[in-house]
């Protein structure tokens, strides 16, 4: 499911996946990724893997980084570099968890923590 997200900028789209595990990502629309020719005209060699060169391909290394921490239920925006991860999570370790496996993705410059934990929530 694509939305236009009605509390962020306009350039913002949220992508929400089915699965527990799956997180959302916002991606900035102003950053389309890169022209990818078909299939026929690209070489089937396989390709070294290499820091992600936009927004979107960030988001999702992102998203995957977290699906292999076994974290879910995390909105991903991704801006120049930038991630900033948005949600409630089961406790502060996860937060934790989060925050480092955001920050271990090859291109990413900065991550703000907009995560709320549970364990945490109440003593606000």
């Amino acid at each position: 499911m694509v939305s236009a997200s009605a509390a962020a900028a306009p350039a913002l789209l949220v992508f929400a996946f089915a699965g527990a595990l799956m997180p959302a990502i916002a991606l900035a629309a102003d950053n389309p990724p890169p022209d990818v020719p078909p299939a026929s005209q690209g070489s089937a060699r396989p390709r070294a893997p290499v820091a992600p060169a936009d927004d979107i391909t960030l988001a999702l290394a992102v998203a995957d980084a977290l699906v292999g921490a076994k974290i879910g239920g995390v909105q991903i925006e991704a801006r120049e570099g930038r991630i900033t991860l948005k949600g409630k999570v089961e406790s502060t370790a996860v937060v934790q968890r989060a925050l480092r496996a955001a920050q271990g993705v090859a291109g990413v410059r900065e991550v703000e923590n907009r995560l709320i934990s549970a364990d945490s929530a109440g003593q606000r």
